[in-house]
């Protein structure tokens, strides 16, 4: 695997060399892409499709303090609204 890679960076990369510069940075340029390459390869990971059987979406219950929240923050756009009214 690793041969065919470096392979085809070298194949790519050729063209970039210019003459009179020096071998070894390009060299290693073309090794740091290479490496690069390989780790992306092995990290990545096959995608799977979702199944709803094995994992059905969550019940959720409602909650108390949501609830007061809610009854909250009705009241204090009430209370607000009726500040704005009377200034109006």
């Amino acid at each position: 695997m690793i041969e065919v890679l470096s392979q085809r960076h070298f194949h790519q990369a050729r063209n970039d060399f210019r003459d009179g510069a020096p071998v070894k940075p390009w060299l290693y340029t073309i090794a740091v892409n290479v490496r690069r390459e390989l780790f992306r390869k092995r990290r990545r990971k096959p995608e799977t499709p979702y199944d709803m059987d094995r994992h059905p979406e969550p019940t959720v219950e409602p909650d108390v303090s949501i609830a007061m929240v809610k009854v909250r923050a009705l009241r204090a756009y009430k209370r607000l609204r009726g500040i704005l009214d009377e200034t109006n």
